[in-house]
Parts: C-alpha cells; structure tokens; sequence
C-alpha cells in the first residue's frame, strides 16, 4: 500500500488538490470504523462526498487522530489511501507515519498567505489570519522534520 499525506495552511488548497488528483464517481462514502470515501481501490480518510467545502478530515472529530492511524495500520487492502488537513499535520501522525513500512508520499501545499486568506473569506470561514499563519508555521516545521528524518518531500505552489 501507499500512503499519500496532504499538507498545508489552511486554504492553501489540499482539498481541491486530493479531489482533482484521487476522488472520482465510482466512490462511494462508507462510515464505519472512520468515515471514508472509497472505490475500493483508493481510500480517501474523511468524506469527499458531500457539498460543503470542508471535506476530508475535516468531516472527522477534533479528537480522531488515534481512528486514522488505527484504520491505517489495519491496511483494509487499498492499493493507495490519502489522507490530507490539519488533523494530521503534527509530530504524533509524522512520527506514526515513518514508523510504517508502506510507501510514503508527502505533498506540501502552499501559497501566499494573503491569497489563502482571501479565499478563506470567500468561503466565510472564520478562521483568524494569526490562525492562518500558524497552519503555514507548522507546515513548514513538519516539512522540515520530515526530510530531517528522510522522507522526501513535495512541494507544490498553488
């Protein structure tokens, strides 16, 4: 299996970038033990299915970090799951996710914070522009420590 992590600031575009690049109609959301949207084939961690710009994990509880990396470690035989969003992007999933023997991918997304922070109004998200730089500082730091450890890394501009 492969394991595809998302990352970046908020508004930076990791949603669009795993629904562009992974969901597609076969798809279908399955909820138990964590909500998922699968063909199975790929599994994306959260639900991409719904309407509202807040896909992913962010459909997911605050608090579900220990439900991802259990689903994950149990492999349920997907060739590739993604998973993207703040509720990943922390010491805890990275030092998880190298401990796995699957492929790693990681993929960084970022812009200006300004254009983040405008189509985060757009969206009329609350989300602070001190908040917004926080999402963007650890990114960064996370990035940092990944290829510290290793991993590589992608970078991609949006």
């Amino acid at each position: 299996m492969t394991i595809e992590v998302v990352i970046g600031q908020a508004g930076a575009g990791k949603t669009d970038y795993v629904m562009k690049n992974y969901f597609n109609d076969k798809m279908k959301l399955v909820t138990e033990p964590i909500k998922h949207t699968t063909d199975g084939v790929t599994c994306l961690i959260g639900d991409y299915t719904i309407e509202d710009r807040c896909k992913g994990t962010d459909t997911l509880a605050y608090n579900s970090l220990p439900k991802i990396k259990q689903f994950i470690s149990e492999n349920r035989g997907f060739k590739k799951t993604v998973v993207e969003g703040d509720r990943i992007n922390n010491n805890s999933f990275f030092a998880y996710l190298l401990t796995l023997s699957y492929k790693k991918s990681i993929v960084a997304i970022y812009c200006p914070i300004s254009v983040s922070f405008e189509r985060l109004k757009q969206a009329k998200s609350q989300i602070s522009l001190k908040f917004l730089k926080a999402t963007r500082t650890k990114t960064l730091n996370n990035v940092k420590w990944l290829i510290s450890k290793g991993q590589k890394c992608q970078i991609i501009k949006t």
